[in-house]
């Protein structure tokens, strides 16, 4: 959304193109990534129904942990789904279908093929 700006970025005009960063409320410079301030709430709330928000990027097989209650990506250790960043790995508890588990297996896997023929390949080289 063009708003009027007091970044550092603009020297000859204004304006700027900003965004709205949901999970701190500020409104972003998209040319700098400076906080512009002195955006008003009606300003946020158009930014936040017209979609002119920064996401973050989402992950594969990423899914909500009913213990901690935050998303994270999900991987098998033992044939228990566990996230991967968690704190505590005994306690994740996801919910997700038989196929769904079935397809994250099948990546892991090779996910792990690949980085073991990844592993050979850099270590022929001299």
């Amino acid at each position: 959304m063009l708003v009027r700006s007091n970044c550092s970025c603009v020297k000859f005009s204004v304006t700027t193109d900003a965004s709205l960063d949901l999970e701190t409320e500020n409104v972003i410079c998209n040319t700098c990534g400076d906080v512009v301030t002195g955006i008003s709430a009606f300003a946020k709330n158009s930014m936040k129904i017209s979609g002119d928000v920064i996401k973050k990027p989402k992950r594969a097989f990423s899914f909500k942990c009913v213990a901690c209650n935050k998303n994270s990506e999900v991987s098998f250790i033992n044939h228990k789904a566990c996230g991967k960043n968690c704190q505590t790995p005994s306690e994740c508890m996801f919910k997700i279908t038989e196929s769904m588990r079935t397809a994250i297996e099948i990546c892991q896997k090779n996910d792990e093929k690949r980085d073991s023929r990844t592993e050979e390949v850099n270590s022929d080289m001299p």
